[in-house]
């Protein structure tokens, strides 16, 4: 101890080990190397430990501690997750994960590459891996995130929020019918349209139009329009935040969506 409560200074061991345990507690609880030197302070010895700063975060005993109050508190993983992006360059989406081009789902990057081959160029519909390179979704020879979420199998095994849940609900609390869809991205929106086609109400609407052999055209009025859905989960599904923990929810009232 080299001060007392009141601030007066006492000074402490100088001694080679006693330094040298100190070096070691810091490295092995923190991970970090100080410099370490002695001072004399009111005529006693005192160490003078420093550390340069880092971007990082610092773990403590292999925890993310920060101070609240008098108390430390761990990192819930969506601060963690905040953090560590306030402390990089990157999105949340553009961080790599640990899997490599081999988790890619082909067939998602198949379909994929049939809708979209006529306006992007560097879309290959038989090389998925360069695809993904060219897009922006593999780096250093790893899935992004955004990479996992689209064209990765089973991407919840990382990322077990992403899912997207359709509930119908009979009044305000009861619950009539749920449906849970995993997978990518694309799997979870083509997966609740399909859901929808069942669940919604359809009219149909029968049309004189000019002279043909039929002669008369019927046209499809749902319940919602399926296009505005489509679109409305498309942007639940890409730019929610993925720190939090909470899966997509879709919630079909008697008199409301």
């Amino acid at each position: 101890m080299a001060l007392q409560d009141d601030g007066e200074v006492i000074g402490t061991e100088t001694g080679e080990e006693h330094i040298r345990r100190i070096v070691n507690v810091i490295r092995s609880r923190l991970g970090i190397a100080p410099s370490v030197q002695i001072e004399e302070v009111s005529g006693r010895p005192v160490i003078v430990i420093q550390v340069e700063p880092v971007r990082e975060l610092v773990q403590c005993n292999g925890r993310y501690l920060r101070r609240v109050g008098n108390t430390n508190r761990d990192f819930t993983p969506e601060e963690l997750t905040r953090r560590v992006l306030e402390h990089s360059a990157l999105t949340w989406n553009e961080l790599p994960t640990p899997w490599g081009p081999d988790r890619v789902d082909r067939e998602a990057h198949r379909r994929f590459a049939s809708l979209v081959r006529d306006r992007l160029p560097q879309v290959d519909p038989e090389d998925p891996i360069l695809t993904l390179t060219n897009l922006g979704l593999i780096r250093e020879n790893r899935l992004t995130r955004a990479g996992a979420l689209l064209f990765a199998e089973r991407p919840q095994e990382l990322f077990p929020q992403a899912r997207l849940r359709v509930g119908v609900f009979k009044g305000v609390t009861e619950i009539a019918d749920s449906h849970e869809f995993e997978g990518t991205l694309w799997a979870q929106l083509e997966g609740a349209m399909e859901r929808f086609r069942r669940l919604l109400q359809v009219r149909f609407e029968v049309t004189s139009g000019q002279l043909s052999l039929g002669g008369l055209r019927r046209e499809e009025v749902w319940e919602y329009p399926l296009p505005a859905l489509r679109e409305a989960m498309i942007n639940a599904l890409i730019h929610r935040d993925y720190t939090l923990s909470a899966d997509v929810q879709i919630r079909l009232y008697d008199d409301r969506l």
